[in-house]
């Protein structure tokens, strides 16, 4: 396959079919009262760059370690005037590898779903590991960093879509899962904190906010 997972499903069954960029929209009384509920209104950011996470917890393959994640929170914190807030939920024994993280204001597990895209919508950049919130921010035209392990990014994200899919140059690169098992792992483990925060700072020094239309 070398082509979008919509495209390709699509010519399973005979269809032919551009995969586009789906739209979210939430209302400004929505994203409003989320700010508020979690202590994010204007006054309380005072100008500051937000930047949503989203460290997980999910599969194990999919996850970065978390003492990248704080060396990532660091090195953002050191130029940048931020407030990160940390997305995610957490496993269902309550527990996750991604707790203890500083220098962020989590509501890892607190928000709803309606809640979650509209504290991602008012992100000025969200960087997260290949789930929800890297999907829900294209939709809205939220740049975003999305970090890809087995799976080809360019086949689940859309071509117009404002987020950088980023993985590792390994020598199976997107095996998509194949044998031999857990030599999966490669994918995250040489995925490093240099090669992410350059991006960062690469999409804060040159992000436009893409409008998105028909709302």
């Amino acid at each position: 396959m070398d082509c979008h997972l919509v495209e390709d499903l699509a010519a399973s069954l005979g269809l032919t079919v551009k995969a586009g960029l789906p739209k979210l929209c939430p209302s400004t009384d929505l994203i409003e009262k989320t700010r508020a509920d979690y202590g994010l209104h204007s006054e309380a950011t005072n100008g500051r760059l937000l930047i949503g996470i989203n460290p997980g917890p999910n599969w194990p393959v999919k996850e970065w370690e978390s003492a990248k994640w704080q060396d990532l929170i660091n090195r953002i914190h050191s130029e940048f005037h931020a407030v990160i807030i940390q997305f995610g939920i957490n496993r269902s024994d309550g527990s996750s590898d991604y707790k203890d993280l500083t220098g962020v204001k989590s509501v890892a597990g607190l928000l709803k779903g309606e809640e979650l895209v509209a504290r991602v919508v008012v992100c000025d950049l969200i960087v997260s590991i290949d789930s929800g919130p890297v999907h829900i921010a294209g939709a809205m035209g939220v740049p975003a960093i999305g970090l890809f392990r087995t799976l080809n990014p360019g086949f689940v994200l859309p071509r117009e879509s404002p987020v950088l899919g980023l993985f590792a140059d390994v020598p199976c690169l997107f095996c998509h899962n194949r044998t031999p098992v857990m030599h999966w792992i490669a994918c995250m483990k040489n995925l490093d904190v240099e090669t992410v925060f350059q991006n960062v700072k690469s999409m804060l020094a040159r992000s436009k906010r893409q409008q998105v239309t028909d709302c």
